[in-house]
Formats: structure tokens, C-alpha cells, sequence
């Protein structure tokens, strides 16, 4: 047998062990199968990375982009005729909008044209669809924008657009869409103000851009959307395959947004096979499940210089699924009930840097089936369990960060081989391993220790700053490196150099297996 694979169906084996034999005899096994060993602190020296230059979407990038007029051309189609709305239509919800309606349900569709809000208004002339009272303008049924269709809503024109709770309504985008300075929110007719969140099945109007769409967003409120059902979660970016199959074209959605606020949201952002988008200066207030939660294979994204506090149920700032090559850094994710950032299911090649965790509800920093990941100069203080937590997953680099009076562990890594039901391992395949580089880290007063790795098929060590110990007598390791506290301290501080705790030789893991 392979030694690796061996070596990986061991320490598995030892895990489920530890559910029934208790930790301590397991601590043991696991000590036995490790070496520590003086390496080269050259090798683990890395350079700072490079991050995108974000230096020309200032305030006025988005309204650069803003195109001329052009005429326009509208349609009320039934929903049920109309490719882009036939997602909500599924599992029989055609019930819903027909009630909503009290008729067969309409939408309006910009099919062309490049108009503003007010003049839709003038198009549309009916205001059961579109109403206006001052500058608040208030839509009663669904709006698609089609592709090669742009409606531009500025402040200097409109307050706020509302979208009716009562009604129905939602935006659907395939072609191009501006929010300038001004406000985009649910609306309770009954309550004369933005939907209250009732209930995940309760419905709230959305924000949703398929295929081919630009979405711009600039110095704007986006409130009180989204509720738990597919695509309508909010603020939402998402490719479609069926409208591909329709003859739409074969492009995935990208968005621009600057400054803007994102509050009591279902999911504060979220997308599906989306590329290229920038989130940028952005204050996600109090929502839901997330603040910011782009998903399944969207790449190559830039998440700088948000703040995200409040979220209820989950996370700030979390990237899961399949979402690479993408760069996170400069935000602030605060007082959130779960993690201030995380990395999760296969998400691959991210950077994430010079951010700062303060005081969430669970770790700082978390990183959940995803391999090769980078955590450069953040901050993690006072977080209710790990400054990072990083599970199943191999070569992650944390380097020059701060992780300080976190309630656990600085660092904690181990593996998990069982999950609830809802947890679908085919879709979100892991290896059951961990390794970790921590280098040119500060890691004080975390409350139960610096670092605590169970069953790591490496961990490397570089230049840590371990003073402050919150506790008098000074607990800095715990898992396999537990037993090892005056090798490491000889060799990180009396020789100032680098260390590699690895698993011993197949061989003699076998001398142990045959002893048991």
C-alpha cells in the first residue's frame, strides 16, 4: 500500500477512534506517529502577495460608465411566457403570483433601449405596474430588463424605488442596470415601510441578474430583500444554463459595487457562476444569513475595503464552493454570530489579506475543505472561538498576522470525517488531511493556547510571537505538538529557526497498528 494513503486511512481511523476511546489514549497514538525536524528558515520566507490595482474605480467610476439615452421599448408579458421569470414559477408557484395579481400574473420588460426610471413610467402608464408620488416610485409587479436593454436610476431623479411586497415584485436583469445615489427597497404597504423578515418561506422582494448582465451599483441603500428560495435571496448574481438553452447568450454575470449600503438583507450578496466582480467600500448592515457569500465557481473576484457586522445567523464575509483565484483584503468583519471570514468547500488560490476580525460570534478566521489558501497580515481580536480555525485542508499559509485574546486556540487545525446528512460529499468531495504553514505571527493571549493541530499531515513553524499567555502557567501547544513544547521553544527561539512537525515512516506506523 501506498504510504501516504496508508498514513491518511490511519489517522482517519484514529479519529473515529477518539469518538469512543476516549481523547487521551488517542493524543498518545498520534504523538507516536510524529517527528519534529529543524528546516531550512529560508525555505519558508514568502513574499508579500500582489494584490489587484483598484485604484481607478473611485467615486466617479460608475458614473463614467453611464451610457447615453436612447429610446426605449417596453412589453407587459405573462409571467409564465417570459424565459427569465420561469425559475419562479417551478414547484408550482404560479399560485403565489396569481394571488399576488389577482389576475393571470404580468411583468413589465424593457426589451431595448438605453431610459431612465421616469421615463419606464411614462412607457409603462399604468399604475398598477409602475407608480410614482414624488420622487418615490414604487413597482407593484416583476421588471425584467432584457438583453441589450439598459434603465439607468439616479438621485437627481428618483428617491427611491420601492418594490412591493404586496405585489409581487422583484428585478430580473439580463442586460445593464445603474443605481446612483439613491435607494433600492422592499416595501410593506400595510406597515408603510421596507418588508420586515418573517420568516426564511415568507416572501420579500429581490435583486437578481442572470446571463450577460452588468449590474452597476454606486452610493446606494439596498434594503430589506430576500427570502429563502432559490435565486431570490436577496441581492443576487447568477448564471442560468436554461436560458443558454434558450438562445441567451453564453456569458456569465458581472457587477461593480461602490459605496453602497446592503441591509437587512436575506444574503447580502450572493452569486452563481459569476466572474470578475467587484465589491468595493461597501457597509453590509444586519443581515440575515450572510453579508457577503459569493458561491459556486465564481472567480477571479476582488472584496476589498467592506465592512460587515451584524450578520444574524452566519457569516460576514464568506467565499464557498468552488470560488478561486479571487483576492479579499482591507475589510472589517465585526460583531457577526458566526465567522468574521471564511474560506469553505474547495475554494482554491484565494488571497486573503490585511483584513480585520473583531469580536464574532465564532472564529476569526475559518478555512473548511480548501486547499491552498493564503492568509497574509490579517488581524483576528477577541473572537468568541479560533483566531483560524482551519479544517481539512492542506497548505494553507498563515503569515504576519495578529491573532490575539481569541477565546480558544490562535490557530486550531484538525480533520472531520462526519458530517450531518444535509452535507452532500459528492458534491463537496475533501481529503481528510491537514497542513499548515504559521510564519511571522503574533499569536497572544488566546485563551485556551497559541496553536492546537490534531492529526496534521504537516505543520511548519517560523518566527512566532508567543508572549502574553493568557493563562499564568503559559499554555502554548496543544494536539501532536503538545508533547513536544521544549523542542519547538529550543529550536523557534533559542536558535531562531524554522520547525516541521511530519509524520514518521509508513513503516513504523504499521509497528504500531501491530501493536494495538
Amino acid at each position: 500500500m501506498n504510504g501516504r494513503v496508508f498514513f491518511c486511512n490511519w489517522i482517519n481511523l484514529l479519529t473515529v477512534l477518539s469518538l469512543t476511546i476516549g481523547s487521551i489514549a488517542v493524543a498518545d497514538e498520534l504523538n507516536a506517529l510524529y517527528s519534529i525536524k529543524q528546516i531550512d528558515a529560508q525555505s519558508l520566507q514568502l513574499e508579500a502577495p500582489i494584490l489587484p490595482d483598484i485604484s481607478k474605480y473611485d467615486a466617479q467610476w460608475i458614473p463614467q460608465q453611464v451610457p447615453s439615452i436612447r429610446k426605449g421599448r417596453i412589453s407587459t408579458p405573462v409571467m409564465h411566457k417570459e424565459p427569465s421569470l420561469l425559475k419562479f414559477l417551478e414547484n408550482d408557484q404560479m399560485r403565489k403570483w396569481v394571488k399576488k395579481q389577482s389576475r393571470l400574473p404580468l411583468a413589465i420588460k424593457l426589451e431595448s433601449g438605453r431610459i431612465t426610471l421616469p421615463m419606464l413610467l411614462k412607457l409603462v402608464d399604468n399604475p398598477t405596474l409602475l407608480s410614482q408620488e414624488e420622487n418615490i416610485y414604487t413597482l407593484h409587479v416583476p421588471l425584467v430588463i432584457d438583453t441589450g436593454a439598459t434603465l439607468i436610476i439616479q438621485g437627481n431623479e428618483v428617491n427611491a424605488l420601492r418594490l412591493s411586497e404586496e405585489g409581487g415584485a422583484f428585478i430580473v436583469n439580463i442586460g445593464d442596470i445603474f443605481f446612483l445615489d439613491t435607494e433600492l427597497t422592499s416595501w410593506n404597504h400595510e406597515l408603510q415601510s421596507p418588508s420586515p423578515f418573517s420568516g426564511k418561506k415568507h416572501f420579500r422582494p429581490f435583486y437578481l441578474a442572470w446571463n450577460n448582465s452588468k449590474s452597476y451599483f454606486s452610493n446606494t441603500d439596498v434594503v430589506s430583500l430576500g427570502y429563502a428560495s432559490s435565486k431570490s435571496y436577496g441581492f443576487s448574481l447568477s448564471y442560468n444554463h436554461k436560458l443558454t438553452e434558450a438562445g441567451y447568450p453564453d456569458v456569465r454575470p458581472i457587477g461593480w459595487l461602490f459605496d453602497s449600503r446592503f441591509i437587512d438583507m436575506y444574503y447580502g450578496f450572493y452569486s452563481y457562476e459569476a466572474d470578475d466582480v467587484v465589491i468595493l467600500r461597501n457597509t453590509y448592515i444586519d443581515n440575515i444569513v450572510y453579508g457577503i457569500d459569493p458561491h459556486d465557481r465564481s472567480n477571479r473576484l476582488i472584496i476589498a475595503y467592506n465592512e460587515a457586522y451584524g450578520t444574524k445567523e452566519k457569516h460576514g464575509i464568506i467565499i464557498s464552493r468552488e470560488v478561486n483565484d479571487s483576492w479579499v483584503f482591507n475589510n472589517f468583519s465585526h460583531h457577526n454570530n458566526g465567522s468574521g471570514f471564511m474560506i469553505d468547500r474547495s475554494s482554491v488560490r484565494n488571497i486573503f489579506a490585511h483584513n480585520l476580525s473583531i469580536e464574532n460570534g465564532d472564529d476569526g478566521f475559518a478555512v473548511y475543505e480548501s486547499p491552498d489558501n493564503l492568509l497574509w497580515s490579517n488581524k483576528a481580536l477577541n473572537n468568541k472561538r479560533h483566531g483560524v480555525q482551519i479544517r481539512n485542508s492542506t497548505d494553507i499559509r498563515v503569515y504576519n498576522n495578529v491573532l490575539a485574546d481569541n477565546h480558544k486556540y490562535g490557530v486550531f487545525g484538525h480533520i472531520k470525517v462526519e458530517f450531518p446528512e444535509y452535507r452532500d460529499l459528492e458534491l463537496d468531495p475533501f481529503i481528510a488531511d491537514v497542513s499548515i504553514t504559521v510564519a511571522s505571527t503574533k499569536l497572544l493571549s488566546n485563551h485556551t493556547g497559541a496553536i492546537a493541530i490534531d492529526a496534521p499531515y504537516e505543520i511548519q513553524l517560523y518566527d512566532l510571537d508567543l508572549r502574553f499567555p493568557y493563562k499564568q502557567k503559559g499554555t502554548y501547544f496543544r494536539g501532536v505538538l503538545d508533547t513536544y513544547h521544549n523542542v519547538l521553544f529550543d529550536i523557534l527561539y533559542r536558535q531562531r529557526g524554522a520547525v516541521a512537525v511530519i509524520p514518521i515512516t509508513a513503516e513504523k506506523a504499521q509497528a504500531i497498528e501491530g501493536g494495538i
